[in-house]
């Protein structure tokens, strides 16, 4: 597995703590949806759009997910967070091959990272995009976990 990361500008006023908030959310919100074609589609729609960055007036264009490609996407986010609570970093090995997320700096000298929209990627690499944007970003809110 490799890393490139592309450092993306973002739009004057956004803050990194902003984006992060809205991966947080969009983790979190997806995690509890009903395993249907249509909370997926609405969440797609509200939550994930809000959380990334790039173009934000791209269509989305995926494999219409399955009820078990939902679940298995709420579970391997469930189990990423789990894992990233120990500091052996061992949960990167659980991520897709291709995980499209890129460096994203704000006008006030903020850093962290943000998923990007990459059409025909499936939902499970999605919210694992969104994991590790999550993950890199705020790794302390994970470490400090553990020891809850």
């Amino acid at each position: 597995m490799s890393f490139v990361f592309t450092t993306m500008k973002l739009a004057r006023g956004v803050r990194v703590s902003d984006v992060a908030k809205t991966t947080r959310l969009a983790l979190r919100t997806f995690v509890e949806l009903p395993a249907t074609a249509e909370a997926v589609e609405r969440w797609l729609s509200r939550e994930y759009r809000l959380a990334l960055v790039g173009d934000p007036r791209c269509p989305f264009i995926m494999p219409p997910p399955s009820t078990e490609d939902i679940l298995d996407a709420q579970t391997a986010v469930k189990e990423l967070r789990a894992q990233a609570t120990r500091p052996s970093g061992d949960f990167i090995e659980e991520l897709p091959t291709r995980v499209n997320i890129a460096r994203v700096c704000d006008q006030v000298g903020g850093l962290g990272f943000a998923h990007v929209d990459v059409n025909h990627t499936p939902l499970r690499a999605r919210v694992c995009a969104l994991f590790l944007a999550d993950y890199l970003t705020a790794p302390e809110e994970y470490l400090l976990a553990s020891g809850s």
